[in-house]
């Protein structure tokens, strides 16, 4: 029998087998029997070593999905390393309270503005960054020469910064030789100026 007239065959074929002459047969063709058993034994390896290899597969793809994700998150620590050095590289220099109190006397004598006041200045540090606060009590004649040293200190390239400050208008009554009373105006201002210190 041929493989053609094998395919051809059909359950009711397969009742008819008689199976009793086909054990007499096999038990004279040993050969056929040692390749039925050869052919049994390989298909089962083959199946166990399949069925192995596809769960090795899963378990190095599994492996594989978690090294490109180790890789992406050392890839992205690295970029935030370098983006926190170049924060770090770009931040405005912090000045000791010394030098930032002579910085704004000096922008005070630049606009016509005198400095009533300091207060002694206050610090609060965390993980992160030291923050220096001082606050000053200022007065002058002229509201622009007040807005112009405002704008000196916000503008200055140092990491200081205005956070807070409330004005108000004085006036005073003066009499001059002639006895003649003039009022005179000043502008009174209480500020707090805080500068910053990024620590590494």
């Amino acid at each position: 029998m041929n493989l053609k007239e094998l395919s051809q065959l059909t359950p009711e074929d397969l009742k008819n087998i008689n199976f009793s002459n086909l054990k007499e047969d096999l038990s004279h063709r040993l050969d056929i029997v040692i390749n039925i058993i050869l052919i049994i034994v390989t298909l089962f390896f083959s199946f166990k070593f399949i069925v192995k290899n596809k769960n090795t597969a899963k378990q190095l793809k599994l492996k594989m999905t978690e090294l490109s994700e180790k890789i992406k998150a050392v890839e992205d620590l690295k970029n935030t390393q370098q983006s926190y050095q170049k924060f770090l590289n770009e931040f405005p220099e912090a000045l000791e309270t010394d030098k930032l109190i002579n910085l704004i006397s000096n922008f005070a004598v630049n606009h016509h503005v005198q400095i009533l006041s300091f207060s002694p200045a206050e610090q609060w540090k965390n993980d992160y960054y030291e923050l220096t606060n001082i606050k000053l009590k200022i007065l002058s004649e002229d509201y622009d020469d007040i807005i112009n040293f405002l704008k000196e200190i916000e503008s200055t390239s140092y990491a200081i910064r205005l956070s807070d400050w409330t004005g108000r208008l004085n006036d005073q009554s003066v009499r001059n030789l002639d006895n003649i009373e003039r009022i005179d105006y000043s502008i009174t201002a209480d500020l707090e100026i805080d500068t910053m210190k990024v620590l590494q």
